[in-house]
């Protein structure tokens, strides 16, 4: 094992936030002290606070890459492969989503917004049967539901296809 000084800082501050995710998903957000966290991290709760001014810097620090990352997605004119690669990327961002979703009131409401918002702008150029705010709960409630219970992409297009067809001709 290396020793802690031949380490590199950010090797350090990777594994603080790793460590925080570990901490915000067994105990929450306002259950995780950094001192368990610099625990976790193998880390002084000092070197910690090098790394991050405040829990909450560290708390940003952990959501902002994911939010950032879902706002460079393509919004493209083709709302099913939109979808579909929105269900991926809740998928691959699984552990950081549930933490930001569970967590809402601990975290920057305006982080959850700009996913919500998002959708919104993709779906403002899609002609639908139902009114946009309906369409909105619904793929939010997909993208959600992936979150609790993961599929596999095959189970991602029969249900993005199921509910386009619904939103665009009022069809099951």
């Amino acid at each position: 094992m290396p020793r802690l000084k031949d380490v590199q800082p950010e090797d350090i501050h990777q594994r603080i936030l790793d460590a925080a995710l570990i901490c915000f998903t067994q105990n929450g957000i306002k259950g995780s002290t950094t001192k368990a966290i610099a625990a976790e991290a193998k880390v002084s709760e000092m070197t910690l606070f090098r790394h991050f001014d405040t829990k909450q810097t560290l708390v940003d620090a952990l959501f902002e890459p994911v939010i950032f990352a879902h706002r460079q997605m393509q919004q493209g004119t083709d709302l099913e492969q939109s979808l579909l690669d929105r269900l991926r990327f809740v998928r691959e961002n699984r552990p950081v989503l549930r933490v930001l979703f569970n967590e809402g009131t601990s975290v920057d409401t305006n982080l959850i917004e700009v996913l919500i918002q998002d959708v919104k702008q993709q779906l403002a150029t899609t002609l639908m049967t139902v009114p946009i705010e309906v369409a909105v709960r619904v793929i939010s409630g997909i993208m959600l539901s992936t979150l609790v219970i993961p599929q596999d992409e095959n189970v991602d297009h029969d249900v993005v296809k199921r509910v386009l067809l619904w939103l665009t001709q009022g069809k099951e």
